[in-house]
């Protein structure tokens, strides 16, 4: 049995990161539990779970998140060396006619390059909260496929004694 088949999103390789991140932890505590006959507290699965969604959620972050934040990050700036730029050649321009084609050009360039910088600094920002969203899904889902295994294990398990 693998994954909760019954879900076909507990496979994609975020939710597959996180459920083996939880069944690796699990399965070290349960050794730790077995050699040493201490009394060592073994955490419970709750806290096993919150360290796997964080530590995969971070992974992704790193991975995936920063990289597209710091790409929206730059284009106000883009955005805003565009808009001198079209003024520049707007103040630069020797005609001191509004209706020259150099001054109408100067104007667009400005307009035109703080319009896409933001355009694209909307999109970017829109793009990482919605795979930000469904990163975090797709790790429940994890976790979740996880626990309903376990679940089901041990069910089994108590049938059989």
């Amino acid at each position: 049995m693998g994954l909760n088949d019954s879900n076909p999103h507990s496979k994609t390789p975020l939710s597959v990161i996180a459920a083996g991140i939880f069944v690796k932890a699990k399965k070290h505590y349960l050794e730790e539990e077995k050699k040493s006959h201490s009394n060592k507290a073994i955490p419970p699965d709750a806290f096993v779970r919150d360290a796997a969604f964080q530590f995969s959620e971070r992974y992704f972050e790193s991975k995936f998140l920063e990289p597209m934040s710091m790409l929206a990050s730059l284009m106000p700036p883009l955005g805003f060396i565009g808009t001198i730029m079209g003024m520049v050649i707007h103040f630069l321009s020797t005609t001191g006619n509004l209706k020259s084609g150099i001054t109408i050009m100067g104007i667009a360039t400005a307009l035109y390059t703080t319009f896409i910088g933001l355009i694209f600094f909307t999109f970017l920002e829109f793009l990482k909260r919605y795979f930000y969203t469904l990163a975090q899904k797709r790790i429940d889902e994890g976790l979740e496929a996880v626990s309903n295994i376990e679940t089901s294990i041990g069910i089994q398990k108590s049938n059989e004694t």
